[in-house]
């Protein structure tokens, strides 16, 4: 009996040793954007402790969130609010990044991550999205942009932020939001969430 219990203690130890080798961060199973906030704000801790840092914060993170827009948004759902044919043959979805999926969690001190994709997609995704559900996509950056032109595209009377910039969230003081405005992405994949 004790060379059983004896040989089920190894057989137990040496596959948890087998599994810490593999073991994966929460930061590891993160999506680029969770990835940039986190990495910044542990090297920077106090990039909101007054106007002038978070202002020089945003100019920073805009900087880098730039140098990886065409990957930043891989993984991350974004859910699908309406879908438009704003040109002849020409299709967009609007995706907005304020809701998450019941199933999705932000890590570290995030509590949002905001902002409004236009995303252009071709005829095919274009009558495969549904709207109000959540979707992820992999694209390239095309430009940010404005009000007048989301309305354009969308056809949308209102969007959901224009701002870009990191700050200290209104309901949870240890928590921080982030809003990256309005951009435009040309879609190469959309994937439902």
């Amino acid at each position: 009996m004790n060379k059983i219990i004896i040989l089920l203690f190894s057989v137990f130890f040496l596959v948890s040793c087998e599994q810490k080798k593999g073991v994966t961060t929460e930061l590891d199973k993160s999506t680029p954007i969770e990835k940039l906030l986190v990495s910044y704000h542990k090297s920077h801790p106090d990039w909101l402790i007054n106007d002038v840092v978070a202002r020089k914060t945003n100019d920073s993170l805009m900087v880098l969130f730039e140098s990886m827009a065409d990957t930043i948004f891989n993984g991350y759902p974004m859910k699908a609010i309406t879908v438009n044919e704003y040109s002849k043959g020409g299709f967009c979805v609007s995706l907005q990044a304020w809701q998450t999926p019941y199933n999705f969690e932000l890590k570290d001190e995030i509590n949002e991550i905001g902002g409004d994709v236009i995303a252009l997609v071709s005829e095919e995704q274009a009558l495969k999205i549904k709207e109000d559900e959540f979707y992820t996509f992999k694209g390239h950056f095309v430009k940010r942009t404005n009000h007048d032109f989301f309305q354009k595209m969308t056809g949308l009377s209102m969007h959901y932020t224009d701002n870009y910039g990191v700050e200290k969230d209104d309901t949870f003081n240890d928590k921080y939001s982030f809003g990256f405005g309005m951009l435009v992405y040309t879609v190469d994949t959309l994937i439902h969430y």
